[in-house]
């Protein structure tokens, strides 16, 4: 039974951290999202500060203050939107709430640490809801309409006549790079064939420009630092070879989605390239949105001007009519954060460089080396979407990840971490210095 418990715990955790939670169309939901922010918070607020102070233990690591200060950050975006728009402050505050589930990532380290969680349940456990929800995702794309919810604009996006459902991705991104990292490590053909469903959905179902690029990209250097140049160079012919074979089977048989694929792809790259304006509506949309803010961007280039919540005014709807922040990225970003707050959030990217390094250079772990390849794939993703600024928990989920590993390197000299505890004893030493 208590076993069950934890691995129920641990399943909302994940579930929560990666905002899979959000876009589930049930009563209450958002109630208990809501609730999970307010039950993180506390405990942040118990552990990391009031225990701390009556145990005059005032020692915090470097990642654990800047997880802390990203908690601050939706109060200077919403006095920076009062400021800019006239917005209330309480409206301001909710409507960047996203952030606060940013403290989650110090839920897990607290759990590693004091055994609650060991990295081998939470490698099981992350690839098994990868696969529950790919398994999901195609069952709902079969049975249900997403007309039945084209009302619900965080489950449901449409272009003229064609809906589609919205699902989260991270947990299907993370199941492809996990066995994608096993086969190249191994050199299994076995994890290779785990590696396609996930691949397939992205590919077929989701069709996203950026997401697919920013994948290529981050496998193809991780595949590049993990293997001889020779290698290299005949994965990368192996993979052309079954990409094009499986784009010309595609193509007999859906000749249409070719078509439309290669449209959508010249109709981005004339965008981002020209600037003008194409048949894509989506990219189109970009254009406008862009030329929309840039005049308050020059304005409050420092701190930005803060987010517009749905239920003042109807928003930004009331301002630039069709605008979303996350379809301008990196710029979006800068337009509500401003220079200086773009920067503090795409920091945590430095700390996830120093702890991949530290996993590299200690030991293999296909679960970490998908958690750094992930993390790669986020941060160049980001810059078309800004995901990590607009919802930072996923990254620094798999920070914390990380993080918690490199503590197992310093444990070898310092004997700070009870190396035990990672290899799922349930064991922990206690540090000054977590």
């Amino acid at each position: 039974m208590k076993q069950l418990v934890k691995k129920l715990g641990l399943i909302a955790l994940l579930l929560f951290s990666l905002r899979v939670l959000d876009r589930i169309p049930l009563p209450l939901m958002a109630e208990f999202v809501a609730a999970g922010i307010v039950v993180a918070l506390i405990f942040v607020l118990y552990y990391y500060v009031v225990r701390r102070v009556l145990s005059r233990n005032f020692s915090y690591s470097a990642f654990e203050i800047y997880v802390l200060v990203l908690l601050v950050v939706p109060f200077v975006a919403a006095f920076q939107a009062y400021e800019t728009f006239g917005q209330p402050l309480m409206y301001g505050v909710l409507s960047q709430r996203s952030i606060w589930i940013a403290s989650s990532a110090l839920v897990v380290l607290a759990s590693i640490r004091h055994g609650v969680f060991a990295h081998k349940e939470l490698e099981k456990v992350v690839v098994g809801m990868a696969w529950v929800l790919l398994v999901t995702y195609v069952l709902v794309i079969v049975a249900v309409d997403p007309k039945s919810y084209g009302a619900v604009e965080s489950m449901v996006a449409h272009e003229g006549t064609e809906y589609k459902f919205k699902f989260p991705l991270s947990l299907i991104v993370f199941g492809f790079l996990y066995y994608s990292c096993k086969a190249i490590r191994s050199r299994t053909k076995l994890n290779l064939m785990f590696s396609l469903p996930f691949l397939f959905f992205l590919v077929l179902e989701n069709q996203g420009r950026s997401l697919l690029l920013a994948l290529m990209i981050a496998i193809s250097y991780f595949v590049y630092r993990w293997t001889s140049t020779s290698r290299f160079v005949v994965l990368l012919a192996k993979s052309t070879a079954m990409v094009t074979v499986g784009f010309g089977l595609v193509y007999l048989f859906h000749g249409d989605i070719i078509d439309r694929w290669t449209e959508r792809y010249s109709d981005a790259f004339t965008v981002v390239l020209a600037g003008t304006l194409t048949r894509d509506a989506s990219a189109n949309a970009r254009i406008h949105e862009t030329n929309a803010v840039l005049p308050y961007v020059r304005r409050n280039w420092l701190l930005g001007n803060g987010g517009l919540s749905n239920q003042w005014e109807d928003g930004y709807k009331n301002k630039f009519g069709y605008f979303y922040t996350s379809d301008i990225g990196l710029i979006g970003v800068v337009f509500v954060y401003g220079v200086a707050g773009a920067a503090l959030l795409y920091l945590q990217f430095l700390f996830a460089l120093r702890y991949a390094k530290t996993h590299e250079d200690v030991r293999y772990s296909p679960f970490l080396d998908a958690s750094s390849v992930f993390l790669l794939f986020l941060f160049l993703h980001s810059f078309v979407t800004g995901s990590v600024a607009f919802d930072p928990s996923p990254s620094l989920f798999f920070i914390a990840l990380l993080y918690s590993s490199s503590r197992l390197a310093d444990a070898k000299t310092k004997s700070r971490w009870n190396a035990s505890q990672l290899a799922g004893s349930g064991e922990w030493h206690q540090s000054k210095a977590y």
